[in-house]
């Protein structure tokens, strides 16, 4: 199952209810159709490679969660890049941010 909040935040921002911080790839069609503007140059923006994805501590031990996150890992160790050092970091077995 995925939730994506990204587009909810975008509809929102078009419909005049506040400002999103959100990926420039994702707004774009927003922008190009001038439904959106960037509040900022482009010169400013973070170039930022991440995400976060957490799970109910309570199924930490259930089978597809564990390959799942083994596999996340993987892909991570296999990254050439020095982003790829943060999620090396986040082992497994350092999984402060769960909800509950």
């Amino acid at each position: 199952m995925h939730f994506d909040r990204t587009q909810p935040a975008l509809d929102a921002t078009v419909h005049g209810l506040g400002v999103a911080l959100e990926s420039s790839t994702i707004a774009a069609p927003h922008i190009l159709e001038v439904r959106l503007r960037p509040l900022f140059d482009p010169d400013l923006a973070l170039t930022v490679q991440g995400r976060f994805d957490v799970y109910l501590a309570r199924h930490a031990k259930r089978p597809e969660v564990e390959a799942f996150v083994h596999w996340l890992l993987a892909q991570a160790e296999a990254m050439p890049d020095p982003l790829a050092a943060t999620a090396r970091s986040a082992r497994v077995g350092n999984r402060s941010a769960r909800a509950h």
